[in-house]
């Protein structure tokens, strides 16, 4: 089906189904590094910032993979999907299409500002290159704080993740309602975020909770990624009618 006035947007619409497959091997290696790490399990995480610190020492990678630098990228990576999938959706549910665009954008950045990796990364170096122990003390408050914001299962991280997660559901009810995408596929959206909103609920404000919240994330996981690959495939697919209308204009 092509979308009337999408004429433009054929390019933009490929792009964002490419960054839709890249956020899908960032999910894959997410958790490939999650079956060697443990981090599903945040039960298993360094507890406060000496733990923290010492796990940058020991590999900074790890420490970066911890406190989930790899879900920032993922989540800068996938924007443009979100986006393309305003502007397929931009002549039949404009409003819609608006506001999800702009849950979005609000939630990546919301997500991106809070996230601890890379300033608890620079307090590590600091930590172990502080010439006395109230200087130590110091940083490991400034770690304490950083940690009560930005730890993966902590309130203060709470609004970002779930702001993220919110504005998926809401591209998948856009997806349901709007005619371009099947119907299974926005389902499967639903469900996806739904799982994924479920589990943040559930590690963050439930004790005890960690063990069993690795099963929940792992399907939402998946159902996610599931939606990610259909959706792109539909995003290249409109795109090449796109292409195919275009030439059949310019030959008229």
């Amino acid at each position: 089906m092509e979308i009337s006035g999408k004429k433009d947007f054929g390019p933009f619409l490929a792009f964002g189904a490419i960054a839709g497959l890249v956020s899908v091997l960032g999910g894959i290696s997410d958790i490939g590094l999650s079956a060697v790490l443990g981090g599903a399990d945040i039960s298993t995480l360094p507890r406060g910032a000496l733990g923290r610190f010492a796990s940058f020492r020991a590999s900074p990678l790890v420490g970066l993979y911890q406190l989930d630098l790899l879900n920032v990228c993922v989540s800068l990576a996938s924007l443009p999907f979100f986006l393309a999938l305003g502007m397929a959706h931009r002549e039949r549910r404009p409003a819609f299409s608006f506001f999800a665009i702009s849950a979005a954008a609000i939630g990546t950045a919301v997500f991106v500002a809070g996230n601890a990796a890379l300033p608890m990364l620079g307090l590590a170096g600091k930590y172990y290159s502080a010439a006395d122990e109230s200087g130590r003390q110091a940083i490991a408050a400034a770690g304490e704080a950083l940690l009560s914001r930005g730890a993966h299962g902590s309130p203060g991280a709470f609004p970002g993740f779930i702001l993220s997660s919110l504005s998926s559901l809401l591209f998948a009810f856009l997806m349901l309602g709007g005619g371009v995408f099947p119907k299974p596929v926005a389902a499967l959206g639903i469900a996806g975020s739904s799982i994924m909103i479920l589990y943040l609920v559930a590690v963050t404000f439930i004790p005890g909770m960690e063990h069993a919240a690795m099963f929940i994330v792992m399907f939402g996981g998946l159902a996610t990624m599931a939606w990610l690959i259909l959706a792109s495939i539909r995003l290249f697919a409109l795109a090449s009618l796109t292409a195919f209308s275009r030439s059949k204009r310019s030959m008229k």
